[in-house]
């Protein structure tokens, strides 16, 4: 995987833990497409569990997906423009300019593994 001049060397990717209720079809979807891209990329990859990232970022178990992105937002500095510094705006952008949606927890995700890889080394 490619994009740029940047190649990623590492994989980590969101895993599901059974909890125990029904699945919905989107969670079985989740994991069948998860299962596709760590069988894409072929080289080593490590699972990141949600409770590990709400742990890791907030603090709390019981954090949400807004804790989450605020975690994530007080990582960076606030040297765009907007109400939001660290997002900016289009003419005045921050270090976290369009991340949105579901980027939000793929960056959670990947902070998660950096953190805890150099922790490990």
């Amino acid at each position: 995987l490619v994009r740029g001049d940047f190649e990623a060397s590492h994989l980590a990717i969101e895993y599901m833990k059974p909890r125990g209720m029904p699945t919905a079809k989107e969670e079985m979807d989740t994991q069948f497409w998860a299962g596709r891209f760590v069988q894409a990329w072929g080289k080593q990859w490590t699972p990141i569990y949600r409770m590990g990232v709400k742990i890791h970022l907030c603090g709390s178990a019981r954090a949400r997906d807004a804790n989450i992105r605020q975690a994530i937002i007080d990582l960076y500095p606030a040297t765009g423009g907007g109400k939001c510094k660290q997002i900016g705006v289009s003419g005045n952008q921050g270090p976290l300019y369009g991340v949105s949606k579901d980027v939000w927890s793929a960056l959670g995700i990947a902070l998660t593994w950096l953190e805890k890889s150099r922790a490990a080394d």
